[in-house]
């Protein structure tokens, strides 16, 4: 595929034939993988660029990068949740709804409910995460009557991960199932089409015979 940079397309061609040559080859230590890929960069005009302004190429350095932001990242999480009271009842009650959804989804995968039901719940999930911030401006405005903290900020941020995060997934599976759905009944359509046609050719050869 190429992007219409030629830095970036010879790149890509260096980097494929490259990995071609790099299959079976295992290699012996961490350090001599990343200094292959990396000297392949290097080659390139934009790593040339990169280069001459003193960024480090070394192995210990891009895994001291990699460390570090997972590092960050995991302290953000942990901060994240020592910060909010789960056993807030709104916050309860939310958890519950997504739990109540979970369940319905795995209800649907084994046992399976009716394409209406399906519909239904996909379109109540989906005005659900649409009204997110109309229920963070809703929230940042009457927090103080049922929870401890403000946890409504200007951006949403707090709604958008415990509320909108599992819906958005709940909807991916719900649309995956509705499409499971669709391919199933084409295929009984199809199959029921096939069964009716081979009956009337059976028909009209027996018509023939007689």
């Amino acid at each position: 595929m190429e992007t219409g940079n030629p830095d970036m397309d010879k790149f890509a061609a260096d980097m494929m034939e490259r990995w071609e040559s790099m299959k079976g080859n295992i290699y012996s230590s961490h350090d001599e993988a990343v200094a292959e890929l990396t000297g392949a960069w290097k080659n390139t005009g934009v790593g040339q660029a990169i280069d001459e302004s003193g960024f480090d190429w070394s192995a210990e350095a891009f895994y001291n990068v990699t460390q570090n932001a997972f590092e960050q990242a995991s302290q953000e999480y942990r901060l994240f949740v020592s910060a909010v009271d789960w056993n807030e009842p709104w916050i309860v009650a939310m958890g519950c709804l997504h739990a109540l959804l979970f369940g319905i989804l795995l209800y649907n995968a084994f046992v399976g409910t009716g394409p209406d039901f399906k519909i239904g719940l996909f379109v109540f999930v989906a005005f659900l995460a649409g009204s997110a911030t109309w229920l963070n401006t809703l929230g940042a405005a009457y927090w103080e009557s049922f929870s401890q903290q403000n946890y409504f900020d200007e951006n949403g941020l707090f709604l958008a991960i415990t509320l909108c995060g599992p819906l958005v997934f709940v909807l991916f599976v719900l649309l995956l199932q509705l499409l499971f759905d669709v391919v199933k009944l084409m295929v009984t359509v199809k199959t029921k089409q096939l069964k009716s046609k081979a009956a009337r050719e059976k028909k009209a050869g027996d018509k023939k015979n007689d």
